[in-house]
């Protein structure tokens, strides 16, 4: 097991003020121009902090010897996404949910720093169906690497589902270039939520009105007698009501 000692308050100040020196900030300048003409990372930013976050990362394939560590990163991140709708104390931690919710059938990737796994993406093209980043590692530009190396493989009908109630999170994917395409009941384990679809602009599932699962559904208050039905709005966007 590998354990991470956040960086004290004098040492966070002593990086910031190596990081900021105008040698430093030139030679950012120097390393992103040819990142981007050789890479094409456009995930680099102006913060020189976030670009050497960015340089000593890198990206590969899960492997089996990985899963202890992508567990972690998960039952770590995962309550941050749904506890605004849920206790944090229930959510389940994903050697219980793994199998049930699709992770072994997806093809997943991890970003890591130092041989460490910080975060990790799942996709069942064009469904981008997992990323979570350890909360050590938020803002750092972790997310946005890891969904930049999957959109290719997702394809032009990239979408994915998330929690209308996860503001973040729905934030984050539309800076990534994806929109809303529908809102409808939803649930996790149990416990009510709105789920949102976000698709990329000209995916065929902006088109598809939303399927809620029944027992969504039932926690909404709709019924057999009320189901309730998917109306599109003036802006194109799938609502259930």
């Amino acid at each position: 097991m590998k354990y991470y000692h956040p960086l004290t308050e004098q040492q966070q100040e002593n990086n910031h003020l190596i990081m900021t020196t105008p040698r430093t900030r030139n030679l950012c300048q120097e390393i992103k121009a040819i990142s981007q003409a050789y890479t094409g990372c456009s995930h680099l930013t102006e913060d020189p902090r976030r670009l050497f976050w960015c340089l000593r990362m890198h990206i590969r394939r899960y492997q089996d010897s990985d899963w202890p560590e992508v567990c972690e990163v998960h039952n770590t991140a995962r309550p941050i996404e749904v506890g605004c709708f849920m206790p944090r104390a229930d959510v389940l931690a994903l050697e219980d949910v793994a199998e049930d919710d699709g992770f072994f059938a997806s093809d997943c990737f991890v970003a890591c720093i130092n041989d460490r796994v910080i975060g990790f993406v799942c996709i069942e093209p064009p469904e981008l169906s997992w990323l979570y980043v350890s909360p050590d590692y938020h803002r750092r530009g972790v997310g946005k690497h890891l969904v930049e190396h999957v959109l290719p493989k997702l394809g032009k009908d990239a979408f994915l589902t998330t929690a209308l109630e996860n503001t973040g999170g729905v934030n984050f994917y539309q800076q990534m270039g994806f929109r809303i395409s529908a809102t409808f009941p939803g649930s996790c384990q149990g416990y009510p939520c709105t789920c949102v679809r976000l698709t990329m602009p000209g995916s065929a599932r902006e088109d598809q009105p939303p399927v809620p699962v029944k027992e969504s559904l039932v926690l909404a208050g709709y019924c057999e007698t009320n189901p309730g039905r998917a109306i599109r709005d003036d802006m194109g966007i799938w609502r259930w009501v």
